[in-house]
């Protein structure tokens, strides 16, 4: 269909749309990532999208220019001079994806449409604090009524056949004064709603005291998974930051895979770690300083791969490299509370004998 071809030909394109009675063809630069596909009353239209896989960026990303000079996913950075995605789109560990727009859910910091000056804002916590006041009131009502004294004198007259005999009665009537007293209570809730952003790190390098390094390695076997737990106590609420930290030598990174984080000995035993074995992306996780990593002198790459990972493991899984001492950084933003001590547990693989440092940290 030329509608199809004309998508195909135009890189930006990742959607279409086709009528095949009023012959109209429509190319949108969006997919379903950004949009959704909304039912037509027509029978004459059609739709078609643009499908991502891993494998279509295996043999270009980060690779020399050359690789990418027909590809119609990634461009020559003349930066780097290395393949790179193009402009809207971003990587995200294992395709070139769209950038997203205002509102959507992002979680790397290089995710969101630069063209618009969005920003991924990482993590956030929506804090809701209710106040009740009550106020009562006592409002005293009195009713007084008069007492009045009213004497009335009646003359009766008894006349008998010798004498006449007067007696006077007098008759004295009370009224009885009256307090109501009636008390109101008044309750006001007030409700504020506040917003606390927490931001992942930003900057290349990342700062990191020693005290936040929870582990270190360099030269394991290679291609075999080694398994850890570890400890450590968060050092702030409500959020915590895990990160991994690699720098290694071209054919020479590391694999990473099923992460996990679990607080100690407590009644929540709640998974705190989201994607913990890279199912097919990095979702969840936020890579930075990848860039650094791409030029001729810090050759590298930060990806989840399908293929490849250690023996014994199920793929996928996370590998990394980056010329020493130039790092990568894959990082999680956790739910912890301050001075509680969670369980980290990890697996990891160096790809050869010669592969440099990796280290976990907290920030």
């Amino acid at each position: 269909m030329l509608c199809a071809f004309a998508c195909n030909q135009q890189p930006s394109c990742h959607a279409f749309d086709y009528d095949s009675a009023s012959k109209r063809c429509r190319l949108f630069e969006g997919d379903l990532t950004t949009g959704s596909i909304v039912s037509s009353t027509s029978a004459t239209s059609i739709v078609g999208i643009v499908e991502l896989f891993p494998s279509l960026f295996v043999k270009t990303h980060n690779q020399s220019c050359e690789t990418c000079q027909d590809s119609r996913y990634e461009i020559c950075s003349t930066t780097t001079n290395t393949c790179q995605c193009r402009s809207n789109s971003y990587w995200d560990g294992s395709i070139c994806a769209l950038q997203l727009f205002t509102n959507d859910t992002c979680s790397q910091i290089d995710s969101c449409r630069k063209d618009q000056n969005l920003t991924c804002v990482t993590d956030s916590l929506v804090k809701t604090t209710t106040t009740t006041n009550t106020t009562s009131t006592t409002t005293t009502s009195t009713t007084t009524t008069t007492s009045t004294a009213t004497t009335s004198t009646a003359i009766i007259t008894t006349i008998t056949s010798t004498a006449t005999t007067s007696t006077a009665t007098t008759t004295t009537s009370t009224t009885t004064s009256t307090s109501t007293t009636s008390t109101k209570t008044t309750t006001t809730t007030t409700t504020s709603t506040t917003t606390i952003t927490y931001t992942l790190p930003s900057t290349c390098p990342v700062s990191i005291s020693a005290n936040q390094t929870l582990a270190s390695f360099t030269g394991l076997s290679a291609n075999s998974y080694s398994n850890y737990t570890l400890t450590f106590t968060a050092i702030s609420s409500p959020r915590t930051t895990l990160g991994f930290a690699v720098a290694a030598n071209n054919n020479n990174g590391w694999f990473l895979d099923n992460v996990s984080v679990r607080e100690l000995g407590g009644s929540n035993n709640t998974q705190l770690v989201t994607n913990g074995d890279f199912s097919g992306n990095l979702t969840g996780w936020t890579l930075l300083c990848s860039m650094s990593c791409s030029t001729a002198s810090t050759q590298g790459n930060s990806l989840v791969i399908l293929t490849g990972c250690p023996s014994g493991s199920i793929a996928p899984c996370y590998y990394a490299e980056c010329k020493s001492p130039t790092y990568v950084y894959l990082m999680q933003s956790l739910a912890t509370t301050m001075g509680t001590i969670y369980n980290l547990s990890f697996s990891i693989a160096s790809s050869s004998s010669n592969s440099d440092n990796l280290f976990v940290f907290i920030v």
